[in-house]
């Protein structure tokens, strides 16, 4: 897309994205008196939809860059019935928001500053991650990252991938025995061969995912691929050989 189509784009697209009222009929609760700006992105809508499918009354969540309205573990709490849900920003401004949106509609969410899983502590029967996934000379280009808060929260490096990377190598660590593991991605930006290539170097297997064609958000549903025990054969050597 052009720069200048992109802008064009971003004009129609971003006042949506950043007024409340849009925001309380997507998502059911009000985001906090404070926050201006975009509160949420076509990707949102994705993972908003693969909770929906996922999350099971009780069931503890952790949202992995969590934002400055913490949606979707909002979303997760207040619509959905979570257990334990946590929320998680490398960004320290953003969080005071986040937990203003919480408190607004009376969602005990715990928010938390750190770098992906650095503060997390136990596991989790299902981690989102709306992730960076920019790459940032494209998103300089289209002039979609312009700030660098920009780039902290939607820029994905070099390749898109670096922080996606990451997540998924240590994602596992951190999920129940059974959990699943939600990432989101826009493969306006990112090829779904590079997203699948990246899921699959993790060593995680992909279960179902929702994608949408005119957006191009997709919700990605991952679990660690089963480890197949490869006990010796205890069997007497005559047994072995039929005799």
């Amino acid at each position: 897309m052009p720069p200048s189509l992109y802008r064009v784009y971003a004009s129609i697209a971003g006042p949506l994205r950043s007024n409340p009222i849009v925001y309380r009929l997507l998502f059911g609760h009000w985001p906090a008196r404070q926050l201006h700006g975009q509160l949420w992105d076509w990707t949102t809508l994705a993972l908003a939809a693969a909770l929906r499918r996922q999350v099971l009354p009780g069931a503890s969540v952790l949202d992995m860059g969590t934002g400055p309205a913490g949606v979707l573990a909002v979303y997760a709490k207040h619509r959905l019935g979570s257990g334990k849900t946590c929320g998680v920003d490398t960004i320290p401004e953003l969080l005071p928001s986040a937990a203003a949106t919480a408190e607004r509609c009376g969602a005990a969410v715990a928010f938390s500053r750190g770098s992906l899983f650095s503060c997390v502590v136990g596991r989790f029967d299902i981690i989102v991650f709306n992730a960076p996934y920019i790459p940032v000379a494209t998103g300089r280009e289209l002039g979609a990252l312009r700030h660098p808060l920009d780039e902290q929260r939607w820029g994905g490096g070099a390749t898109g991938l670096e922080t996606i990377g990451r997540f998924l190598r240590q994602a596992p660590q951190h999920l129940e025995p059974g959990g699943c593991i939600l990432l989101g991605v826009s493969h306006f930006y990112l090829r779904p061969e590079l997203v699948a290539d990246a899921v699959t170097q993790a060593g995680l297997i992909q279960s179902w995912t929702i994608a949408h064609r005119i957006t191009r958000a997709c919700a990605y549903a991952l679990q660690p691929q089963l480890k197949v025990s490869s006990r010796p054969d205890s069997r007497p050597a005559s047994a072995k050989s039929g005799t």
